[in-house]
């Protein structure tokens, strides 16, 4: 199993994202515990080490409303009471190795399904973090604004 964002050490960016005024980081993927558990034998040391602190931390009553509330899908064309931008624009790599391109292809769709304008793009040969350009991001600024 690849534990991908929720790492074994719980010390990703986005275990970060989930953690709690008590608690800075927290394991999110509740994939991960029974496949811990159902290695217990044939690993025993790293099912020491890993399984008390996933299954702790998926069973946190909080944890789901904070997963819910980072979740833009959640609020996006629904009854949910929130304030979104007029204008969005998202620009993701080609060659992203951390996040398929997929996902933010459905965040652009739903906020075009809710009648938001969406300025799309999947940008050649970027990787993640790298494919918007500051000239046309300032560019796509302006024509907003004008």
């Amino acid at each position: 199993m690849c534990t991908s964002f929720d790492t074994l050490n719980c010390d990703s960016s986005e275990n970060k994202v989930y953690g709690s005024a008590t608690q800075p980081t927290f394991h999110f993927d509740e994939a991960v515990a029974p496949a811990i558990a159902a290695l217990e034998q044939q690993f025993p040391e790293e099912y020491k080490r890993y399984y008390a602190a996933y299954a702790a931390d998926i069973q946190d009553a909080a944890l789901a409303q904070r997963e819910y509330l980072n979740n833009p899908m959640n609020y996006i064309g629904t009854k949910e009471q929130s304030d979104s931008a007029k204008f969005s624009r998202i620009r993701v790599g080609a060659c992203d190795a951390d996040t398929s391109f997929s996902i933010s292809m459905a965040l652009a769709l739903k906020l075009a399904n809710a009648g938001k304008p969406v300025d799309y793009a999947l940008v050649w040969e970027k990787p993640h973090c790298e494919a918007d350009y500051t000239r046309e991001l300032y560019d796509w600024i302006e024509s907003i604004c004008n």
